[in-house]
């Protein structure tokens, strides 16, 4: 197992140390050689996470699996927006889309009437048309952050008429961008 593992990273040229991030306190934050960090991860079921190359490159061992989380286009810079309100999600820690944000006002009747109509169509849109992974991995790493690429013209036109409805009922919403969204963990064809 370690051995397939090493020859899948080594494929993408990691160096020969890598940091270790682990619940196992004798190997969290220790700077070790890839094969025997893997030897001592691989298989064990343990949360943790070898930065190979930071951003670009990282091997992550759960109790449910085993991923290597890469960047596809390292060299390349491309950028990406993101629609946040000013409220931090209780689970993820990070600031709200606007995917959960409209769920919410929905759900609690914050938004009614004609645009409560059109922000449902536009959910469906969304629902159809966004590619979605069917799993993070384990309990701690299920949730994601969707950032778009700048180049996803039809999706980000969709997402300023959230916005717009959104904003119209006294959700103020922010438009981030950045062109380091962090781990690629899913990516479909035109957004991420």
């Amino acid at each position: 197992m370690v051995n397939n593992v090493a020859i899948e990273l080594q494929k993408r040229h990691p160096p020969n140390i890598v940091l270790v991030i682990s619940e196992d306190p004798a190997l969290d934050q220790k700077e070790l050689p890839l094969v025997e960090a893997l030897e001592q991860i691989v298989g064990r079921g343990m949360g943790t996470v070898l930065s190979c190359i930071p951003g670009c490159l990282a091997f992550v061992e759960t109790e449910d699996g085993r991923f290597i989380l890469e960047r596809h286009h390292a060299l390349e810079k491309c950028e990406y927006v993101r629609f946040v309100i000013g409220r931090k999600d209780e689970e993820s820690h990070v600031e709200q889309g606007v995917f959960p944000a409209a769920a919410r006002a929905l759900e609690w009747q914050n938004i009614t009437g004609s645009d409560a109509g059109e922000l449902n169509e536009l959910r469906a849109w969304f629902s159809e048309n966004l590619e979605k992974p069917t799993s993070f991995g384990r309990d701690k790493l299920r949730l994601g952050i969707c950032w778009f690429k700048t180049g996803s013209t039809e999706h980000i036109s969709r997402l300023w008429e959230m916005v717009h409805i959104l904003e119209r009922n006294g959700i103020y919403v922010k438009k981030i961008r950045t062109d380091i969204p962090g781990y690629v963990i899913y990516e479909d064809e035109g957004n991420l």
